[in-house]
């Protein structure tokens, strides 16, 4: 009679089980955003240039919170050039870990270094993709610190 049991209840549950955890959790759309507006009058920058480096390795493919990684990031970079004023801060984005047949370097600028722009600044970051290729933080650092080079002022 224990051998039955275990066979015909416990295994089917176990089964039963692991197929649950195997499951995917539903894509969750990402809470509405709505960047404030600020006086440019009123205000004056604190930084002279700022530079947003972005992964774009295949890791970052990987789910979280109901989303990529990737789409996260992204998102949170657009988010971030809708809130930021034009004040006359030089910018650039610069990716890292985009397939390596593409930049052949592994890193990217996709743009900048160059007078700050909303919209310029959103279409370097329509132009990374997706992630993929290997993560080479250290090849986008020492790129970066090429793209800094002849700034003087302060940045970010």
């Amino acid at each position: 009679m224990k051998r039955l049991t275990f066979k015909h209840v416990i295994i089917p549950c176990m089964a039963v089980l692991l197929a649950a955890c195997a499951g995917r959790a539903p894509v969750k759309p990402l809470p509405a955003f709505q960047p404030k507006t600020f006086d440019t009058a009123r205000y004056e920058s604190g930084i002279s240039n700022f530079l947003v480096i972005l992964d774009a390795s295949s890791s970052m493919g990987e789910p979280c919170a109901g989303q990529t990684k990737f789409t996260i990031a992204r998102e949170f970079v657009d988010r971030m050039n809708r809130t930021i004023p034009e004040l006359g801060q030089y910018a650039g984005l610069r990716a890292f870990g985009l397939d390596d047949t593409i930049t052949r370097k592994g890193t990217m600028l996709a743009y900048g270094m160059a007078p700050y722009s909303t919209g310029d600044l959103a279409a370097g970051l329509d132009s990374i993709t997706g992630p993929g290729g290997p993560s080479p933080m250290h090849k986008a650092l020492c790129a970066a610190g090429k793209d800094l080079e002849d700034v003087l002022t302060k940045t970010a």
